[in-house]
């Protein structure tokens, strides 16, 4: 895989604070926070370490190699170790998406570039925010194939993987796309096929594939609640029945270490912070389903879009669903109609009654994150459920008995032409959640504790507009329902709740017509009443309206003469509304006026430049790179190849990336309006530093000289121009 080479930006300083046990003595010394100079000067000294330098057990040391393809963590492995959001400038980006799917991805191309449909542009943020504790799948991967393929290095500059360092963003960016694949058909099935196989049946297929050379795989292996993934490159034999495997470990750079297979007892024994087995009290360790490997060649196929319009069915709902839970120490189980059921349950097992269903854990934590049980407690697991279509199915979201506090979770929803999303989704140990999705566009969600949940929805039409939805400043009480519908061929969006202590919401839209033209606009405060929906409808030439319907009767309220369908009209009823309180006391009865008060529209501002976001040049979530995004360290154009993740194959300077500006995070930069996001990427009303469309955004990274959002907002004097103060540049 080649990928265009980007400008270094910053990187944390908490990977320099790693150990490894490859190190000199030198290197093992802690390494202070320090200059942008120091940081590469570590990387650096790394990549000139000596295969000498390397610690543990070398193959065929111990018994007798059986099948040894060559590789060595020294020099074929990476001298860095795995990472989690330290390098935000190596996030998937929307190019990256579009090498994997194709052109279907896109809404629009204009010069070569692409700007992705609202669904691709929440699927790359969900695959962002799902890395965010470590990228050990892509480095398993892009390891294995520069072994494989020797000539992919010199695309970035060394001779050797060992040598390459994470000042590459192009490096980064390859290895985010390559992590993807895990999520993408027919990948998890290869994945899902080898977990039916013993251990023993794993080391048999590896030991050929080592022999031949026909084939390369990487290994995976579960612990409690998640999964790693390692490069296993030579098979030993102990003898009485237990062998060796060999693996390159990306936690642990340039580190001989092993996964034992015991084939009387079809088991496997691995240790994750020693180097030896014997000195391990509580290695990882499994049997049948907890293992698995996937090959090269598998991931070389084309991959199955899961938002994109379905070749078969087109558009529409009932189809099929992929979901995915980001969460710490947390669960998500799917019952379907009939009552049959997928998910893990609190052992860390998989159950799955339902025929057609596939449920995956990703595989990614970086060494901090690994422990002798498998994995440290409160670190991000992400879990996908594929899952067939039925007409309803019901979710519940469990915080873990573990969990040592409250923490958050995202949801995303995914089918042909639809994305939803549920960020910052608040679990107490033992708290659940529930989220209904009726005929795959009718989606119910209720705490099971006060929550301030952000919704997102995105909806694809391939010769109409699309549209990009988020519902916000939202505080539900336990039980109470949030319900949105969405209706794809009317283009409605139907909003309500029931919870009577929740006064308004807010909602920001982004509607981008076929041609790829933009316009956004902002409702505050939005009061439908506990009986009532708010409607937004968008008709096929891109004209839109906000409606209030108070009694849910379908008929919008300056339709409708009688709101409470008390037999009373209105101009006579003294409580249109029905609630008890007298039209005069009511402060909140407003519903039958003919305009609703608290509409703000932006349609001047931000759409000539074609994107979704000022400081979100390419759709993509996040503004990382998207400023100077064709440009590198050396100076040269960015292109270098043609192969599924190259981020600019036509070797041309996109015109809208102006120089490498990101955040802390690198997670949250999708163009979304948070009220307390900071340093995030989201749209927020006091966020300083985060290219999201806000009222006092003055920092944020985005092409513009003044207000540097190119949002929906009170004081937006976006006018397209590139801004080469952005506070957000090294």
């Amino acid at each position: 895989m080649k990928i265009r080479r980007f400008m270094f930006v910053t990187i944390s300083a908490l990977l320099l604070m790693m150990l490894f046990s490859c190190a000199t003595e030198t290197s093992k010394k802690p390494v202070k926070r320090g200059s942008q100079a120091k940081k590469s000067s570590m990387y650096k000294h790394l990549a000139t370490l000596q295969e000498a330098d390397c610690s543990g057990v070398r193959p065929g040391t111990t018994g007798s190699l059986v099948a040894d393809s060559g590789f060595r963590p020294h020099p074929h492995g990476f001298s860095f170790p795995n990472y989690s959001k330290e390098f935000p400038e190596g996030n998937l980006k929307v190019e990256d998406a579009r090498m994997l799917f194709g052109d279907q991805i896109c809404k629009s191309i204009k010069d070569g570039k692409c700007l992705p449909t609202t669904a691709a542009h929440l699927w790359i943020k969900n695959m962002n925010a799902a890395m965010e504790d470590g990228h050990c799948e892509g480095m398993a991967v892009l390891s294995s194939l520069f072994f494989r393929e020797q000539s992919q290095i010199q695309e970035y500059g060394q001779t050797t993987t060992f040598k390459l360092t994470p000042e590459k963003t192009s490096l980064l960016r390859s290895i985010a796309a390559y992590w993807t694949l895990q999520s993408l058909e027919p990948v998890i099935s290869e994945s899902l096929y080898y977990q039916t196989k013993t251990p023993a049946e794993i080391l048999r297929t590896l030991i050929e594939a080592l022999k031949t050379g026909q084939e390369f795989y990487t290994l995976g292996i579960y612990g409690s609640f998640g999964g790693h993934s390692i490069t296993p490159y030579a098979v030993e034999d102990i003898g009485k029945g237990i062998f060796w495997i060999h693996v390159y470990d990306n936690n642990y750079p340039c580190t001989y270490k092993y996964v034992e297979i015991d084939t009387n007892l079809n088991t496997w024994r691995y240790a994750a912070g020693v180097i030896n087995l014997d000195e391990e009290p509580m290695p990882w360790e499994g049997s049948t389903g907890s293992i698995d490997l996937t090959s090269l060649s598998i991931r070389q196929q084309p991959v199955e879009c899961p938002f994109c319009q379905d070749a078969q069915t087109g558009c529409g709902s009932g189809g099929r669903l992929a979901v995915l839970m980001n969460s710490k120490d947390s669960t998500i189980n799917a019952t379907n109609q009939s009552g049959q059921q997928v998910g893990i349950d609190e052992m860390g097992r998989i159950v799955n009654q339902i025929p057609g269903a596939k449920l995956l854990q990703f595989k990614g934590p970086e060494m901090s994150n690994v422990d002798k049980r498998g994995l440290s407690p409160s670190v991000l697991r992400s879990t996908l459920i594929m899952l067939p279509p039925d007409p309803q199915y019901t979710f519940n979201l469990t915080g873990h008995a573990t969990l040592q506090q409250s923490e958050t979770a995202q949801i995303g929803v995914f089918q042909p032409c639809q994305a939803f999303t549920i960020d910052q989704i608040a679990l107490k140990p033992g708290q659940q959640n529930q989220l209904i999705i009726a005929n795959g566009n009718h989606f119910r969600y209720t705490p099971g504790d006060k929550d301030s949940p952000q919704f997102r929805f995105a909806t694809y039409a391939p010769r109409a507009v699309d549209g990009l939805y988020t519902v916000q400043d939202i505080t539900l009480n336990e039980g109470a329902i949030f319900d949105i519908k969405i209706d794809l061929e009317t283009n409605k969006i139907n909003i309500s709740d029931d919870d009577p202590e929740l006064d308004s919401f807010d909602l920001d839209v982004t509607i981008v017509d076929e041609d790829g033209n933009i316009e956004k606009m902002s409702y505050d405060d939005i009061e439908a009443g506990d009986e009532g929906q708010a409607i937004f409808d968008v008709d096929e030439e891109g004209n839109w309206d906000l409606e209030i319907d108070a009694d849910s009767d379908g008929l919008i309220d300056d339709e409708d003469f009688d709101d409470d369908n008390d037999g009373v009209v209105d101009d006579d009823d003294i409580d249109d509304d029905g609630d008890g309180i007298s039209d005069d006391e009511d402060l909140e009865e407003d519903y039958d006026d003919e305009e609703f008060d608290n509409e703000e529209f932006d349609d001047d501002e931000g759409y000539d430049d074609d994107e979704y976001d000022s400081n979100d040049d390419d759709g993509d979530g996040d503004d990382d790179g998207d400023n100077g995004e064709s440009n590198d360290d050396e100076g040269d154009d960015g292109d270098s190849g043609d192969d599924k993740s190259d981020g600019d194959d036509e070797g041309s300077d996109d015109e809208s990336d102006d120089d490498e500006s990101d955040d802390d995070d690198g997670s949250d930069d999708d163009g979304g309006d948070d009220e307390s996001d900071s340093d995030d990427g989201g749209d927020d009303e006091s966020d300083s530093d985060d290219g999201g469309d806000d009222e006092s955004d003055s920092d944020d990274g985005g092409d513009d000289g003044n207000d540097d959002d190119g949002g929906d907002d009170e004081s937006d004097s976006d006018n397209g121009s590139d801004d080469d103060d952005d506070g957000d540049d090294e």
